[in-house]
């Protein structure tokens, strides 16, 4: 095991300058990269040295929130933080028809495209996970390797010939998970989101003591809260992610969420599935479900599962997680060293040791 504070591995060599043409804000840690649709897409420094790591963000959360796990990292990757459309400080029309997914996935190609780098990695969150591997299907040899947490990508309801005999994949439980947390609820659950605190500091003591966020590291909960909310002229905050853009997210990620898998083929670089299992006994979400099919079916994916990780493990446990990002995009480097490696593995950590 690699863990972010003893590591000497370095995945890569020397670090690149940014040469693009995103112009800069009064925040110098803060660019913003144009898209050919003029929308400014905000991409915030996490710090680090070497090849380029893009963080891409879970629907409702900005890039920004992923500050502790790219700590964890400095000292491999040159870390960025992606607002996607519609989160953060990216703005997005709710009345243009292209799908969120769909833009999501522009939004990462135009900060590669901004960086211009050979060597670039990226980490995708649960709806950024599959704005990655969109991004990657759009426009193949993007990205030089992926490390993908719980992406929202969705199988048929029917094993394939190959998932007949998988342990990992479970279709019974899948179809349950398909029919509780189907995007149209989750949709109908963001809009009664409260979107408005009387300050930060409410809305931290709110957000603290309700599940998932109760769980979060500290830092990471105070990153969520200070990035992610607005001042309003009369003196209260607001969520930069209105509940209506959260639950368009929602409502758009049913079908390019399975066409997606549908050509899960076509991703030739190395990508890791990371999951977690349930969020709490007998609480079952999609992600951590559909988790082995999809590195199943990608020519160069495994599976990893943290059976005490829920679906938002990353902002739990970042020291963790950084520390398999470590591991995998290092082997991935290398053809040889990927095959070595088994194409699922679970393992249950004792916390003592997080």
């Amino acid at each position: 095991m690699f863990f972010c504070n003893r590591s000497n591995l370095h995945v890569g060599s020397k670090a690149h300058s940014s040469t693009g043409a995103g112009r800069s804000r009064s925040n110098m840690s803060t660019i913003l990269v144009k898209k050919s649709t003029g929308v400014e897409v905000a991409v915030h420094s996490l710090g680090g040295k070497g090849p380029l790591l893009i963080f891409a963000p879970a629907n409702g959360f900005h890039g920004r929130c992923y500050e502790p796990l790219a700590s964890c990292l400095k000292d491999h990757f040159r870390c960025v933080g992606v607002d996607l459309e519609g989160q953060g400080d990216t703005p997005a029309e709710l009345d243009d028809p292209v799908n969120m997914l769909e833009r999501h996935a522009d939004d990462l190609l135009a900060v590669v495209d901004h960086f211009r780098q050979d060597d670039c990695y990226v980490f995708g969150h649960s709806g950024g996970g599959l704005a990655a591997l969109m991004a990657e299907q759009h426009r193949p040899h993007t990205f030089k390797a992926m490390y993908l947490f719980e992406p929202v990508v969705f199988g048929p309801e029917k094993a394939g010939e190959d998932e007949q005999t998988n342990a990992f994949v479970d279709l019974a439980k899948i179809r349950t998970a398909h029919a509780a947390f189907s995007p149209d609820f989750l949709a109908v659950r963001a809009l009664k989101r409260r979107q408005r605190f009387a300050s930060k500091a409410a809305a931290l003591q709110s957000f603290a003591s309700k599940p998932p966020f109760q769980d979060f590291q500290s830092s990471a909960l105070s990153a969520y809260i200070e990035h992610g909310f607005r001042e309003v002229s009369d003196g209260t905050v607001e969520l930069k992610c209105t509940p209506k853009v959260e639950a368009r997210i929602y409502t758009d990620v049913w079908d390019v969420g399975r066409q997606t898998f549908g050509q899960l083929r076509d991703v030739k670089c190395p990508v890791t599935i990371a999951a977690g299992a349930e969020d709490a006994p007998g609480r079952m979400m999609a992600g951590e479900l559909e988790a082995p099919r999809i590195a199943a079916q990608l020519p160069l994916g495994r599976f990893e599962q943290y059976k005490w990780m829920g679906h938002f493990g990353p902002f739990v446990s970042p020291a963790f997680v950084a520390d398999r990002i470590i591991f995998n995009l290092y082997f991935s480097r290398n053809a040889v060293l990927w095959n070595t490696l088994p194409k699922a593995q679970s393992e249950r950590v004792p916390k003592a040791r997080l």
